[in-house]
């Protein structure tokens, strides 16, 4: 139920969609290769209501992962509003090889989010 998997793009991406669910408090999916991508969306549906969307990355995809952080030191991610969305991708979530995307309620329990990423 963590893993990414490719998808035809329900988006105007040139390159992948990855499909990924969340099944508990602070569970991370598995990691996706971003390397190679410049900029992307994440799209919610309704079950993520207010949850916090958190991010991790590593050079590589058996690397250590961290929590990424803004010059700030704050977390790297955004708070989904209600109803289904797409958000765009914070810049500086792609500044690693490999990522995690880290939600903090059970909300989205056995949801599907979809990465969409493009070159």
């Amino acid at each position: 139920p963590h893993s990414f998997r490719s998808r035809r793009s329900p988006c105007c991406c040139l390159s992948t969609t990855r499909a990924f669910s969340m099944t508990t408090i602070g569970v991370l999916s598995s990691a996706v290769e971003i390397r190679r991508f410049t900029s992307g969306a994440i799209y919610l549906p309704a079950e993520f209501n207010t949850d916090a969307m958190t991010f991790q990355g590593a050079e590589a995809s058996d690397g250590t992962f961290a929590v990424l952080l803004d010059a700030s030191a704050g977390s790297v991610g955004f708070t989904a509003a209600s109803g289904a969305r797409w958000y765009a991708l914070p810049a500086s979530a792609l500044a690693v090889n490999w990522l995690k995307v880290v939600t903090g309620t059970a909300t989205a329990a056995a949801a599907t989010a979809l990465l969409c990423l493009k070159t």
